[in-house]
């Protein structure tokens, strides 16, 4: 009965310390949400203004995403209806800016051929929006 107590006691105690480590852990974690550089292959059909496809143009543009780790948690909580509180954060952009890309290989749709000239007929701009700044948000759901 006295070997009982004492491996309980000492399980309670290991789980005391692994909590107290694992707090001190979390608790240590830092976010790391950054903007880094990245490359989007893109497709464009073309249409003129009677809506007929005129031309497609597709390339590999570069572009900035967002990417990192942000802290989240989850603890037991009896005010909380589901029983956890949550806490979720999310990378993701604080700031965009527009951005104009060219498109250089455009072809026609039906035949397949390559567009060569003139430049403003054998290419065409797309206008997206990419982050500027990253940062770490509360998440929406």
């Amino acid at each position: 009965m006295q070997e009982t107590r004492a491996t309980v006691a000492w399980l309670l105690l290991l789980l005391l310390g692994l909590t107290v480590l694992d707090h001190a852990q979390s608790r240590a974690a830092v976010d790391r949400c950054h903007t880094l550089p990245s490359t989007l292959r893109m497709k464009k059909q073309v249409v003129n203004e009677e809506g007929k496809h005129i031309k497609t143009c597709v390339d590999t543009v570069a572009v900035s995403k967002c990417e990192g780790n942000c802290r989240s948690q989850e603890s037991p909580s009896v005010m909380a209806t589901s029983g956890f509180l949550k806490s979720c954060r999310c990378c993701r952009e604080e700031q965009l800016s527009e951005k104009v890309v060219r498109l250089r290989n455009c072809y026609i749709p039906i035949t397949g051929e390559l567009i060569k000239s003139p430049l403003e007929v054998a290419t065409h701009d797309v206008v997206i929006y990419e982050p500027t700044g990253c940062k770490c948000f509360r998440c929406l759901s």
